[in-house]
């Protein structure tokens, strides 16, 4: 018998948010130093897999979080190889 590989992909429920982890960016100073951005203790970045649309609420700046959008969020819970959070967990986004 055969065995074939199955993609899970898990989506966001009830107005939740998937995003990957991403390590936090560096930035080159003029004098060749690169140092990493800095961010509190307890704050992640992540890129936005997936938005669920959670209908029953209208919540304008969610419009702004698409899929590749960087974000940096607190908390959140591991499931396979993404984190899911709620909203509220978003603090901040970058933005082109």
């Amino acid at each position: 018998m055969e065995q074939t590989e199955t993609a899970v992909k898990i989506l966001p429920f009830w107005g939740r948010i998937t995003l990957v982890e991403s390590p936090v960016d560096e930035e080159q100073h003029k004098s060749g130093l690169v140092l990493p951005h800095s961010v509190d203790e307890g704050v992640h970045r992540g890129v936005v897999q997936s938005v669920d649309q959670f209908h029953h609420e209208e919540v304008e700046s969610i419009t702004d979080l698409r899929p590749g959008t960087v974000v940096y969020y607190r908390a959140g819970t591991k499931i396979l190889d993404v984190v899911v959070v709620n909203r509220s967990d978003i603090l901040a986004y970058e933005s082109e």
